[in-house]
């Protein structure tokens, strides 16, 4: 008898013929995209002010709160789109989009949160954490249904279309 779990059994109603599982080059691109306009919306104050502000203008609480902002907006960034669409605009770009495994409808979101709070700490953590961070969602590879664990914890799964 064999015992090996089935990796289409569970797959509910994103099985293939209704969406196809997005490829890991989708997903990578995806990812790029997403950084890359986040990055320019985090990084545009900076550069208009450069040469105009220096570093000794800035007191300490300022650089928290602009810590603090920044987090905030990349919580927002990907959050709020994953909840009511099922995409950020790196996901549009490529053509995907996150659904929940039981029932294949946009997240909402619970499961935005969870899908993103995982990999978000692991982010704070200086460069160890972002390699941690980054081998969270490269087991996608791994998995059969090209799931991270973010993508596990929060009962997702990222489809084409």
């Amino acid at each position: 008898m064999d015992h090996r779990r089935d990796p289409t059994a569970d797959q509910g109603p994103w099985a293939p013929g209704v969406d196809q599982l997005a490829t890991v080059g989708q997903r990578v691109v995806g990812f790029l995209a997403d950084t890359a306009v986040a990055g320019t919306v985090l990084l545009t104050p900076g550069m208009l002010l450069r040469g105009t502000v220096r570093p000794d203008d800035i007191s300490p609480g300022v650089v928290s709160l602009l810590a603090v902002a920044a987090f905030l907006f990349l919580a927002v960034y990907e959050i709020v789109p994953t909840a009511l669409w099922g995409r950020t605009p790196g996901k549009a770009i490529v053509g995907t989009r996150v659904v929940g495994t039981d029932d294949g409808r946009v997240p909402g979101l619970k499961r935005a949160i969870l899908r993103w709070v995982l990999p978000a700490l692991a982010f704070q953590v200086h460069v160890v954490g972002w390699v941690i961070a980054l081998l969270l969602r490269s087991l996608l590879v791994a998995d059969p249904l090209r799931r991270g664990v973010h993508d596990r914890l929060a009962g997702t799964i990222v489809v084409r279309g």
